[in-house]
């Protein structure tokens, strides 16, 4: 049986989870990937390296982000809509944005190993642009407009 989850229950599948699934449109063909992600207050942060999502998102940044969480025989799954920003390293000096991306690295350190991500943080605490395998590193944030969900009990 399934049934819709709580604005609390979703809140809770994205603030445990650190994998999900970016959805967004080019040229009306879905384009969709995995993506590790950090939760916070109506935020979703990430970081990619620059290709074809971020041309995608950056021409059109309405997005949607798809995040599941099974334990057992239960399983919930949480929809968020929203818009891309792409964050400017120059930019990113403020207390809460370095925040922000302190939050993302302490949420991703357990799985950055395993999907090959680096945070752009430096020694002093600065947010630094990197390069992986000859690509710019880009942070970004979507901004969630909607979301729903669903959960259930397999039998």
């Amino acid at each position: 049986m399934t049934h819709d989850l709580t604005e609390e229950e979703m809140k809770e599948v994205l603030a445990t989870q650190v994998l999900g699934h970016l959805a967004c449109c080019e040229d009306h063909l879905p384009y969709v990937v995995p993506m590790a992600f950090a939760y916070k207050a109506g935020v979703l942060y990430g970081q990619t390296v620059d290709g074809r999502k971020t041309d995608i998102l950056r021409s059109n940044p309405n997005c949607s982000f798809h995040v599941g969480d099974t334990k057992g025989q239960t399983w919930r799954s949480v929809l968020c809509e929203g818009e891309f920003e792409e964050l400017d390293f120059a930019s990113l000096n403020d207390k809460e944005s370095i925040d922000a991306i302190t939050y993302l690295s302490d949420r991703l350190a357990t799985v950055q190993g395993v999907v090959g991500i680096n945070i752009p943080i430096d020694t002093e605490g600065m947010p630094v642009p990197l390069t992986i395998d000859g690509k710019k590193a880009t942070l970004f944030r979507i901004i969630i407009t909607q979301m729903s969900g669903r959960g259930g009990r397999s039998q």
